[in-house]
């Protein structure tokens, strides 16, 4: 009955990693392990955003048991911009976290991000509401993560 069961798992989880691959346009590897909702937005219909490069050994940890100390939100890749991308290494592990790129978020190997966590590399919009359509007004530096950084949840 365990093997059945352990088969079971591996065919549903397989199935939810190809289900995010097809949906977020990347490429399906077999290491990926993604659990519960990950939501990959990138842009509109009208205007079509970034990149989203993944590395080897992805998890994605998105439901309360695959979390200890719990899951307060799906994981949120946004890629806002033509312009913008996430890079994601090898060995990154992501639970119930978002992250928002206008510009570039660059994640190295070994990585674990707790549940919680936002990492957003711009202000998102300017403070004058007149000119928040206007992307070019809004403040969007880099993110570096190196190799073998743990940040912790809801950090």
């Amino acid at each position: 009955m365990k093997v059945l069961l352990k088969k079971v798992y591996g065919l549903y989880r397989d199935f939810s990693s190809l289900y995010f691959c097809v949906v977020s346009g990347i490429s399906y590897k077999r290491n990926y392990h993604v659990r519960g909702r990950i939501i990959v937005k990138k842009g509109w219909i009208l205007r079509p955003a970034g990149d989203l490069i993944i590395g080897e050994n992805f998890i994605a940890n998105g439901t309360l048991a695959s979390n200890s100390i719990g899951i307060i939100q799906p994981i949120v890749l946004n890629i806002t911009v033509p312009r913008s991308r996430i890079i994601i290494g090898n060995n990154v592990g992501i639970s119930g976290s978002t992250l928002n790129s206008s510009n570039s978020i660059r994640i190295g190997n070994n990585v674990l991000i707790g549940s919680g966590c936002l990492i957003t590399d711009s202000d998102s919009h300017p403070l004058k509401y007149d000119e928040r359509e206007d992307y070019n007004k809004v403040i969007s530096k880099p993110i570096v993560i190196g190799d073998d950084v743990f940040i912790g949840a809801r950090s």
